[in-house]
């Protein structure tokens, strides 16, 4: 919380965690799969590459690394979001909302202009603020939590997408953002 770097006047109205969830669940799997078939291709692609410009009839069984690196790459970036979002905390102040891991991501609350709680696939309720958010899939909601992708258009002056993914207790943030935040 200390993190969170309150302003003197600025009060906490609303604080919570994301709610428990399965590391593979139903709005995560199929984008993971999507990203093990792509690094596998990719690591495939690389493997032919060597093969034909190599000259060589036989492959060296070390070459056969990449592309089993490369699928563990996506699972990685599972195990560290997972990781990340359990040690996650959402806040909501009378002047904006912030998601605290190790760094701080917030957003004003004058910024936003759409809002909503959504559910995904796998019966999940978060927060979405923002165009970019609103009209995301569901398998983003996550990763739109812990990256913080695109919080501000480039002018800086509109929030295009932001999230409190899985959030604990959905009724209890929905009545706190009553009269904050435009909830659709």
């Amino acid at each position: 919380m200390a993190k969170l770097n309150l302003q003197a006047d600025e009060t906490i109205l609303w604080q919570g965690v994301p709610e428990a969830f399965k590391a593979l669940d139903k709005s995560v799997t199929p984008a993971l799969v999507k990203n093990m078939i792509v690094s596998l291709l990719g690591g495939a692609f690389i493997v032919a590459e060597y093969w034909l410009c190599s000259g060589r009839r036989s492959l060296s069984p070390a070459i056969f690394w990449i592309p089993a690196i490369l699928v563990c790459v996506p699972i990685f970036f599972l195990i560290t979001d997972v990781i990340k979002l359990r040690r996650t905390r959402y806040y909501v102040t009378d002047r904006r909302l912030a998601v605290v891991n190790r760094t701080v991501k917030d957003v004003e609350l004058f910024r936003i202009r759409e809002a909503s709680l959504k559910g995904d696939r796998s019966n999940h309720m978060s927060l979405l603020c923002g165009k970019k958010a609103l009209s995301g899939s569901d398998n983003s909601y996550r990763e739109r939590t812990v990256v913080g992708l695109d919080a501000l258009i480039g002018d800086d002056t509109e929030c295009d997408s932001f999230a409190f993914y899985a959030v604990d207790h959905p009724d209890r943030l929905k009545a706190a953002l009553t009269g904050l935040v435009p909830l659709v």
